[in-house]
């Protein structure tokens, strides 16, 4: 085992009892986490006794990737090696996924249920509102009052809002019961007491605010002025409630003009001024009786959207089950359901596993702890920290992590842990690190008082051999004058720097032999962190117009590029072409198409098509025309492949930049289009599925991968969560905190419940949507801070934050925080005036030439070669060759009978695919009993008695040439005995088919010549558990 500090040892060895290990950045946490699971499984633990979860399948993997090598190197254990892969080292949702799946009948739902795409579940929403709307108006007068006095022209907000909170509300443990008691709980005595007390908290804070400017101008009044202002605000400044406050708010200060204060004061008068119109503002509607009588004016209203609500909900979930699909919350909530209301299930789980261990714990979500507190047997190891909990978007609770934590450090129900020494970072990057957040950071702001609980202690003392001051951490502070943007200055400022730091052949460390050592600073070891990607391509373009190879590492959104709008305006186009319809939109989708990269058409010829009508002598006309006559005989994934292909959109890709990420998309949309046709949509709901993705406000991620050379990266703050580099820039540090406000009419609170505007001759916002707004704004200044400690940590020997001067007041109470709106206001804020370094922009070489592309640059870049190539000139017979596939196509129309049996088919085959006939996986899998019986009986069969001694290919590709045919095909299960081939090929029920026939004769043909050894064809039939040898 590793060598541990004291307190490492401790969270390693510490036993029989929940522990919570705060473990801050670098302080070796996988570390403690791997030897830990190898001492409980030398002391005679089994893997299998273990659930180790995580956020993240790529964490996931690589936690598995870690335990396998610690288990591989211990002799002791390394038997245990092959039970990795099967163990419950994984994520959250598969493991509530293999659980529901494992006892789908106790829960009365088939095991054969999939996950269902979210945007398919959003249009099935958008019908049912649709239909609740149209019998609401129909029936219900509450409703229709409502729609008249919250909307101005349709009730499409209405309509937008409902979809909003519903979708917000998924996250309830409980969401019926939520629903039930809403109007109790929401619009009880108690509820708006607490709320209005909440709400003259803010407005006191903001009457401190204005007292607090009125001091400072008072520091450069005369003597007369102080007096009179102290006399005018008075009782302003001694009032008690909400109410006596209300009558202040009119007093007058001294005038400026007869000499009464100094020229300082003429900076201060303007933020009296704005501090004044913000108070007041917050104050416009009225005393406490009118404020709580306006919220309450709302009850109407939530009684009409609570009903909504009810109504899609019930019928949603009536939905997915009966299409037995459903969303990865779902699965999430029927766990807890399977181990809260049932007992046997709930004691097996919990009394088999010996201990549960949940790295991120920051990262829980209510949903998560919920189903850990039904397991768990004061056996939870969790392992996390605060200060990096990033992911409220996806619905993370640090409070989950602040509760047990401060728990626990009481002694109440667990022990905690703390690992603060940082092994990552120089000691002068862990010395800013403490300085800045010491400030900034604490219970009420971030979730943590990190001067007293959270310092970290520099612990890497390897560092020491080397001078610290070479790594001082900077700030690269500019004028934000001039007609370049923050983006293309701070861009350029970087891009000096760096090639400030390769010329002076600064020094960075690595490990050889467990020894660090040095060498001259390379491209590699800068990385550029940013909270948003919305700057990244021209970060990209100034570094690299700066001769600095340049590497952007972040997800890609299916959203971004043309590949998602060309498809739908095709689609659209070819459903208005079947239906004689050629309207405005028409015109629209054609001029689309035309403009993009598949025609680049001039602006002459399409105003000539469109304004004379000439579509039908086109060629997308044309193409769309015919594709129009065979939609309604083939399925969404032919029509987009078809479209593909007719369109040419591989060849015309060649046109445009970011290929690789284009044809991921397009893949993506391929392959998901599948989905529809398993719930019944066409190509007419296909059309509203790609107004879905659009029209959803959130982002659709996949991830690509990307060469690790020797090139600046460029990512998000979050994408860099988990790494370490040695050069950490920190630029575009004045995005601001805060998000536009939302455009729906209401929205949904944790804790103040649905925010519903009240109508008094007009639309207004009650105070409860004011506490909400304060600490909605609260909450997220927490987590950028957070956010930014998650940056300055990835440092390992230099921090380089890059911001314009800005004048702001220093910070003298946390609280004070929440008047800043980005962290360059912050930092500016914190005094740290001797790490600064003032960069003149106009010294630069900044020019706009980045944008321009320049053909001879690509051609510099290819190395010349000696090589002589000979050509000679072939004459080539065109011809066209058919591709001919060796499955048998299906000729009749799919019935839903037919459907449910070829579902069945594709699961056997992917059961069948991802059993391990070798090492017997078969109780690991996510899968039902009637799936096991089939795969036992398989193995029964005297064909597959020595499978253990075959190589084994599964779903073997095949493809090629004979005369004019190109074939292709994939065989099922491939056997490769040392002196033959078996080629078995798993059938739902028929054998008898003579395309079976020919189809594996192609199978053995091709592995006869190229492997040259004999082959055997076999057909197996998993419904009627039979074998056929074919001849």
């Amino acid at each position: 085992m590793p060598n541990l500090t004291e307190k490492q040892s401790l969270a390693v060895n510490k036993s029989n009892t929940n522990i919570i290990v705060s473990a801050g950045a670098g302080s070796g946490k996988t570390t403690v986490l791997k030897t830990r699971v190898e001492r409980l499984l030398t002391e005679g633990v089994n893997i299998d006794e273990l659930i180790i979860l995580t956020f993240t399948n790529a964490a996931a993997a690589e936690m598995k990737d870690r335990i396998r090598k610690v288990i591989k190197k211990n002799k002791n254990i390394a038997h245990m090696e092959e039970f990795v892969d099967s163990a419950y080292i994984t994520t959250f949702d598969s493991f509530a996924q293999s659980m529901v799946k494992k006892y789908a009948n106790v829960l009365n739902i088939s095991d054969q249920f999939t996950i269902i795409d979210s945007n398919i579940v959003n249009l099935e929403i958008d019908k049912i509102i649709d239909e609740i709307f149209e019998n609401k108006y129909v029936s219900d007068e509450n409703f229709c009052k409502f729609i008249r006095e919250q909307t101005l022209k349709n009730d499409k907000q209405i309509r937008n809002s409902i979809k909003s909170v519903y979708k917000s509300m998924q996250n309830k443990i409980d969401l019926e019961g939520f629903l039930d008691s809403y109007m109790d709980t929401f619009y009880s005595e108690d509820f708006v007491n607490q709320a209005f007390a909440s709400f003259e908290d803010y407005i006191f804070n903001l009457r401190d605010d204005v007292l607090e400017l009125i001091s400072k101008l008072n520091d450069y009044a005369l003597p007369e002025a102080v007096e009179k202002n102290e006399k005018s605000i008075a009782e302003f400044a001694e009032a008690s409630s909400y109410d006596e406050l209300l009558d202040t708010l009119s007093f007058r200060l001294a005038q400026s003009r007869n000499g009464s204060y100094d020229d300082e004061a003429k900076e201060i008068s303007p933020k009296i001024s704005d501090a004044r119109k913000k108070l007041k503002l917050a104050c416009f509607f009225g005393d406490k009786k009118m404020l709580i009588n306006n919220y309450l004016s709302t009850k109407d209203y939530a009684y009409c959207v609570i009903d909504i609500l009810k109504t899609l909900h019930e019928k949603l979930q009536e939905y997915k089950k009966e299409k037995n699909a459903y969303e990865f919350i779902d699965i999430a909530l029927k766990a807890i359901e399977l181990v809260r209301d049932h007992e046997d299930v709930r004691n097996e789980i919990k009394y088999k596993t010996k201990e549960i261990m949940i790295d991120e714990y920051q990262d829980t979500n209510d949903i998560q702890e919920e189903f850990i507190s039904y397991i768990q047997n004061n056996n939870v190891y969790m392992v996390g920290d605060i200060k990096q909990s990033i992911y409220r978007f996806r619905n993370a609770n640090p409070y989950i992590f602040k509760t047990k934590y401060d728990n626990y450090k009481l002694g109440n129900n667990g022990f905690k842990i703390d690992l603060m020494e940082n092994f990552r970072s120089r000691n002068s990057v862990v010395t800013i690190i403490n300085n800045i957040f010491s400030k900034i950071m604490s219970d009420d702001i971030g979730g943590c008082d990190y001067k007293k609980e959270h310092m970290m202690i520099y612990g890497n003392k390897a560092y020491d051999a080397s001078n610290d001051e070479c790594y001082r951490t900077s700030i690269l502070t500019y004028d934000d004058i001039g007609k370049y943007s923050r983006v293309e200055k701070e861009a350029f400022i970087i891009a000096n720097d760096i090639k400030k730091h390769i010329k002076n052949k600064e020094q960075v460390t690595y490990y050889k032999d467990d020894k660090m050592c040095t060498r001259d600073i390379d491209f590699k070891d800068f990385t550029i962190l940013i909270d948003k990607s919305t700057s990244f391509d021209d970060f990209k373009k100034i570094l690299e117009a700066n001769n600095i190879p340049t590497t952007i590492k972040k997800d890609i959104n299916i959203k971004d590029e043309d590949e998602i709008h060309l498809l739908k305006n095709i689609i659209t186009l070819i459903i208005k072409i079947k239906k004689h319809v050629f309207d405005s939109d028409f015109s629209h989708a054609f001029a689309s198409i035309a403009r993009s990269y598949l025609y680049e058409m001039d602006d002459d010829e399409l105003f000539d098509i469109i304004t004379n009508k000439k579509y039908e002598e086109s060629d997308i006309y044309f193409k769309c025309l015919n594709i129009s006559k065979e939609i309604d005989a083939l399925s969404n994934r032919d029509i987009l492949s078809r479209i593909i292909i007719d369109f040419d959109f591989y060849t015309k890709l060649l046109r445009v930049d970011n290929i690789n990420e284009r044809l991921i998309k397009i893949e993506y949309f391929v392959d998901n289009s599948t989905d529809l046709n398993k719930f019944g949509m066409n190509i007419y709901a296909l059309n509203d599925y790609f107004d879905q993705i659009l029209e959803d406000k959130s982002e659709i991620k996949m991830k690509i991968s990307s060469g690790d050379d020797n090139s600046v990266k460029i990512m998000t703050i979050h994408t860099s969560k988990g790494l370490e580099f040695p050069y950490v820039y920190l630029p575009m540090l004045t995005s601001n905190f805060y998000k536009s406000p939302s455009k729906d009419l209401f929205s949904l609170s944790n804790n103040y419940g649905i925010l519903l505007p009240f109508y008094n001759n007009g639309v207004g916002t009650s105070f409860v949507s004011t506490v909400s707004t304060v600490n909605e704004m609260k909450e997220t200044l927490s987590e950028k801070i957070r956010l930014y400690y998650v940056a300055l940590t990835r440092a390992k020997e230099k921090v380089i934050m890059v911001s314009p001067h800005l004048e702001v007041p220093n910070i003298n109470k946390v609280s004070s925080l929440l008047k800043f709106k980005s962290f360059a206001e912050i930092i500016n804020s914190l005094g740290l005036s001797e790490l600064e370094e003032k960069v003149d922009v106009e010294t630069l070489d900044i020019n706009k030439n980045y944008n321009v592309i320049k053909l001879s640059n690509y051609k510099e870049k290819i190395p010349k070669s000696e090589v002589i190539i000979h050509t000679k000139n072939l004459n080539v017979e065109n011809q066209m060759l058919e591709n001919k596939h060796f499955s048998k196509a299906i000729n009749t129309i799919i019935d839903d009978d037919l459907r449910k049996k070829l579902d069945f088919g594709t699961f056997m085959h992917y059961v069948f695919e991802v059993y391990d006939f070798k090492n017997n996986n078969l109780d690991t899998l996510p899968i039902g009993d009637v799936e096991k019986k089939k795969v036992i009986n398989f193995l029964k069969h005297d064909e597959v008695k020595n499978i253990r001694n075959a190589k084994i290919y599964k779903e073997h590709e095949i493809r090629f040439t004979d005369g004019e045919n190109t074939y292709h095909g994939f065989i099922d299960l491939l056997l490769e005995y040392d002196d033959h081939f078996d080629i078995i090929d798993y059938k739902l029920s028929n054998l008898e088919s003579y395309e079976y026939k020919i189809q594996l004769d192609g199978y053995k043909k091709y592995i006869e010549e190229n492997y040259l050894k004999p082959t055997n064809i076999y057909l197996y039939s998993i419904n009627k558990d039979i074998f056929k040898k074919l001849d």
